[in-house]
């Protein structure tokens, strides 16, 4: 059952995190910026001015956004086991249907046929995941994906369901499942593949589904079992993140298309991902909570966020982090930059405050761009395959919030 290669479809973006783990330096006094030409950047073919943000399906977008503002109720994998300390960003996302391209151990290892008949009611999910080293081949790992649902009967019927359906097969071989009984949640459905070392348990609980996974691909390699580590692992998933559930309260569904979008006009302000661009979540504004699921090192990004006052990161073209202040922002900024794996390169034309670098590390990926730049109390983070894509984003993004005051 194991494939190797499910987690090599995300090596492109798994650097954009990266890039972002160092630690830098900080100024006693905010320097005064030199006057910059708006009309003088390159800005390629980007939008360079600000636009109020409407998506283009009310229905979805109310669903994206209750995903998003989910992700604040879900623990992070670390509070669940300190062991899995390293997060797996690029499998972290929202989900409208499990079959949107995500790389998540619940769109891979389990079976998605059916999903609409299964999970009748869905309304959004959140998946995060986590694993104890950067290096796959010695880890074990867990996730966390929880769907909302807009009833407790829809949950309950759902979360029977898709256990029922339970596990992909390879090359059209089912795999050999064994059932689990947790005494610590007697009414988790749960499972597990002993020739793959991976459980999962389904859990229902007022109106979530919760899908708890865990792996672990060194027990697996040396033809070990670890079933117990394993199971632990899903009830402590699903005990925590049981727990935070009970705070957060659902938008009732006929009123997802009436929400503001943007309250804190982030999306506003933010580039816009250009057609064909990849990712794997939804333009969305996180709370500091709901973002750290996105950061490689979530303890890390956190003592970060707390230094520099971030209340606020939206995801879109690129990453613009709120900080408390003008003084904060232009810290914020050093300390993003500040990697022993990245190498500084030219900054844009025009934009001397922006600071490029160069990825030269160990993860073979192929965005090796990105560029940073401060402004007001925003930080702008910005990436490409190309250097002259990665500036004229961080150009284009700049002129944005300039001509947005």
């Amino acid at each position: 059952m194991n494939i190797p290669g499910r987690r090599i479809a995300a090596a492109a973006m798994v650097v954009l995190t990266l890039s972002a783990t160092g630690c830098g330096g900080e100024s006693d006094a905010v320097q005064q910026d030199p006057t910059i030409d708006l009309n003088a950047l390159d800005v390629g073919g980007y939008r360079h001015e600000p636009k109020d943000f409407a998506p283009p399906d009310r229905s979805l977008g109310g669903r994206a956004f209750e995903a998003e503002r989910l992700g604040a109720a879900v623990p992070l994998m670390s509070e669940i086991d300190a062991g899995l300390d390293y997060n797996l960003a690029e499998s972290v996302h929202v989900f409208l249907s499990p079959g949107e391209g995500h790389n998540s151990p619940m769109s891979t290892w389990l079976s998605t046929d059916g999903f609409a008949d299964d999970a009748k009611g869905f309304i959004a999910g959140f998946a995060t995941s986590a694993q104890s080293d950067q290096d796959y081949g010695i880890s074990y790992g867990a996730s966390d994906s929880v769907l909302l649902f807009d009833s407790e009967q829809a949950a309950s019927s759902a979360a029977a369901a898709l256990a029922q359906r339970g596990w992909s097969s390879v090359n059209d071989i089912p795999p050999r499942v064994e059932p689990v009984h947790s005494a610590a949640h007697p009414t988790a459905i749960s499972s597990w593949l002993p020739d793959s070392q991976v459980l999962a348990s389904w859990y229902a609980t007022g109106k979530f589904v919760i899908v708890a996974l865990a792996e672990s691909e060194e027990s697996r390699s040396v033809n070990l079992s670890d079933r117990d580590l394993l199971q632990t692992l899903t009830d402590k998933t699903i005990t925590l993140t049981s727990e935070r559930l009970r705070s957060f309260t659902p938008t009732p569904r006929d009123q997802l298309t009436t929400v503001p979008f943007d309250p804190d006009g982030m999306l506003r302000i933010s580039l816009p991902r250009p057609d064909g661009d990849s990712y794997t979540n939804l333009p969305g504004v996180y709370t500091p909570a709901a973002f750290l699921h996105l950061e490689n090192d979530p303890e890390r990004a956190k003592s970060r966020y707390d230094k520099f006052g971030v209340d606020r990161v939206a995801a879109n073209g690129g990453r613009i982090y709120r900080a408390r202040d003008m003084q904060a922002a232009k810290q914020l900024r050093d300390d993003l930059v500040m990697n022993r794996f990245t190498r500084p390169v030219e900054s844009p034309i025009g934009l001397p405050t922006a600071r490029c670098r160069r990825y030269r590390g160990p993860v073979n990926a192929s965005t090796q761009f990105y560029c940073y730049v401060a402004f007001d109390r925003y930080v702008v983070m910005t990436w490409g395959l190309q250097l002259a894509d990665a500036q004229q984003r961080v150009s284009a993004q700049y002129s944005i919030l300039a001509r947005s005051k």
